[in-house]
């Protein structure tokens, strides 16, 4: 089972840490996480999200459309 959580870096700037295997310290987490980084530089299948005590390893990172995703969460609900 694979779980993921989404890091803003900057305002306009989020990826996408695709995680091996659920990671049950974000459960716990309170909005706090780490990640481990080599040389600053932050690598799939290296590094990890660390979450309420727990490493979970990045499986994949996924550089999202920050704009698209402020756009959508900032637009209208059209059904209310």
């Amino acid at each position: 089972q694979l779980g993921y959580v989404v890091v803003w870096t900057t305002p306009r700037q989020a990826y996408r840490l695709q995680l091996v295997g659920p990671c049950l310290g974000l459960q716990d987490a309170t909005g706090m996480i780490g990640l481990t980084s080599h040389d600053g530089l932050v690598s799939s299948n290296r590094d990890a999200v660390i979450a309420g005590g727990d490493h979970c390893r990045i499986m994949r990172i996924q550089r999202l459309d920050a704009k698209a995703l402020r756009a959508a969460r900032d637009k209208p609900n059209s059904s209310g």
